[in-house]
């Protein structure tokens, strides 16, 4: 927001409008979250003050839901969920479907970030119909990319191919370049995700090409970063470390503060993977300071995080502890528990190589009651794991074999999950490229079907105009042999003669008519079964009339065609317009749009 839009408490104190100044407040407290978040939290909670006196449940709505995405984004999801229901709440009181499923759809936001997927996507559904029900479609696109990116990360990724699908049917027929773009950079991660490499950088380069044609670059640096993490993940540091290097490039011309810091914090990690742990320090150093200044806590924690990892693997154990436990103090009011789970163990292990084994059974014990209570599978058996270890070295062998059939058992169930998924996902991979072999299938058809109907019509009006010049020249004779009939008997039999070659050269009127019918119930039956759906009470010559109008003929081509005159064809036309209830609107147009 440039200086001179920005808006001051000065301007929310001199508003008398209530309604005026509810919107004030919750525009500055927006405008605030990401400077003084405490003071932004302030205003939000005084707006939604005057919203309950002014008795209008919009209002009041909009309040509470901004107060919502403001604790969002200080990654407090709990107090974000609770506030989003309360402006759904309100929102069905005043009626306004849209508003509904964008609260309905932040509510799936929170509830994906509290890991209550279910939840998450019964809550994105039911805002997807309400779009599609009032035909709200950029909205509708965004939920189907939620509910995608959802179904990928519960490894149902046909589920989440026929929605990105979806999406990118809907996209066309917006003519959104930017939204195919997007979806087709999600296709590319939903590959990556499954560990189909090839495919992944395919799809994924495509959605690169796609954004440099748009120029769009936010676009172009995400594509870069998928790029990057898909040749890390295959410790291809070289090209990684260009991707991610390319990206902050973008990212950095783009002044877009979030990318720089994630392109730095990929870069870090790729340089301490390959143990150029200066380096690695120095970017992953330089992503917090942004994290910081944006106030993004769960970004923060992570990168803190990484530096612990970092100074841990340098056996910095001192630095290490003291990067984790801040890592953790930033954490404090996020609802992110595998992350804490997570620097919990790292701490306990960190504890466990200087041998302070209390210390680090502490820490250990912690993190597993966090990662049991909200059931993460991969972190609870991790730090089963180094219990059995921590208690096996501290003499207690009971505790040691406990945690450590504990890790066993659930390593088995883990193993066998993901045995479970290797095998779904060849034939995810099959189904999906199957899926993907009948879209393009329907697309080729579908354009061969308009190809097919366009010369189809082509060749109608031809036909249609053929037949009036046609018939045109027939009435021309019929006047000759009127003259020949008046002409002195001496005469008559030349006359006959010429009239008789003339016929000669002219096909039967009739023939000429029923081609041409044939050819307009071919390409336009549907038109005539949606014309008698609008006017049952049209004749056939009338129904015939609107064919041939379709066409675009003018009343004298059509009075040839038909044998009439052109004055039956007016009165015909006026008949039609009556019956079709069209008033002052253009007959033709009318037709041309059924």
């Amino acid at each position: 927001m440039s200086e001179a839009l920005r808006i001051t408490p000065r301007d929310i104190a001199h508003e008398r409008n209530k309604d005026r100044k509810v919107k004030l407040m919750l525009d500055y407290s927006a405008q605030m979250i990401s400077e003084n978040s405490p003071e932004a939290i302030e205003f939000a909670e005084n707006a939604i003050t005057i919203a309950k006196t002014l008795n209008k449940p919009a209002i009041l709505a909009d309040a509470l839901r901004n107060l919502g995405l403001l604790y969002y984004m200080l990654g407090n999801f709990t107090n974000s969920l609770d506030y989003f229901k309360k402006s759904l709440t309100y929102y069905q009181k005043s009626r306004n479907e849209i508003q509904k499923a964008r609260a309905l759809q932040n509510i799936g936001w929170a509830l994906r970030r509290l890991n209550r997927n279910q939840e998450a996507l019964a809550a994105f559904e039911q805002s997807e119909r309400i779009c599609a029900k009032n035909n709200e479609l950029e909205l509708q696109t965004t939920l189907l990319t939620d509910l995608g990116v959802l179904h990928v990360y519960l490894r149902n990724p046909v589920k989440a191919f026929e929605l990105y699908s979806q999406c990118l049917s809907l996209y066309e027929k917006l003519g959104s370049e930017t939204g195919r773009a997007v979806i087709t950079t999600n296709i590319g991660h939903l590959y990556m995700q499954m560990n189909d490499f090839e495919k992944g950088v395919l799809w994924t380069q495509r959605a690169l090409e796609f954004h440099t044609t748009l120029g769009d670059k936010r676009g172009i640096a995400l594509t870069l970063m998928y790029l990057g993490a898909m040749h890390q993940s295959r410790e291809q540091y070289t090209k990684a470390l260009s991707y991610f290097t390319r990206s902050y490039d973008v990212t950095k011309q783009n002044d877009d503060k979030i990318g720089q810091a994630q392109s730095l914090e990929h870069l870090g990690q790729v340089y301490a993977a390959q143990k150029k742990f200066k380096k690695a320090l120095e970017f992953t150093n330089n992503a917090y300071a942004i994290y910081s200044a944006l106030r993004n806590t769960e970004h923060q924690a992570r990168t803190l995080s990484h530096t612990g990892e970092i100074y841990r693997s340098m056996k910095n154990y001192e630095e290490s502890l003291q990067y984790y436990r801040k890592a953790l103090d930033v954490l404090h009011q996020s609802d992110n528990y595998a992350i804490q789970a997570q620097i919990l163990g790292s701490i306990g292990e960190t504890y466990f190589q200087q041998q302070q084994y209390k210390q680090a059974l502490q820490n250990l014990e912690q993190g597993l009651d966090i990662a049991q209570q909200h059931n993460i599978a991969v972190h609870s058996n991790r730090l089963h794991e180094l219990l059995s270890y921590v208690y096996e070295k501290s003499g207690d062998m009971k505790k040691a074999l406990y945690h450590s059939r504990q890790f066993h058992e659930q390593k088995t169930q883990l193993d066998a999950s993901m045995n479970t998924i290797h095998i779904q996902q060849l034939h995810f991979r099959f189904d999906i490229e199957k899926a993907e072999r009948e879209r393009e299938l329907a697309e080729l058809k579908a354009v061969q079907l308009q190809l097919q109907l366009e010369t189809k019509n082509a060749e109608l009006n031809s036909s249609a105009l053929a037949l009036a010049k046609k018939n045109e020249a027939v009435s021309t004779l019929l006047n000759s042999a009127v003259e020949v009939a008046g002409l002195p008997k001496d005469k008559i039999q030349a006359g006959l003669e010429k009239l008789i070659a003339d016929l000669d050269r002219q096909t039967r009127s009739d023939k000429d008519w029923k081609g041409l019918a044939k050819k307009l119930q071919y390409v336009q039956d549907d038109f005539i079964n949606r014309l008698k759906d609008v006017a049952p009470s049209l004749s056939r010559t009338e129904l015939n009339i609107c064919s041939l109008l379709k066409l675009n003929l003018t009343s004298k081509e059509i009075a040839d065609i038909l044998f009439l005159s052109p004055q039956s064809v007016d009165v015909s036309r006026h008949r039609i317009r009556n019956k079709l209830k069209l008033g002052s609107a253009n007959l033709t147009s009318f037709l041309e749009s059924l």
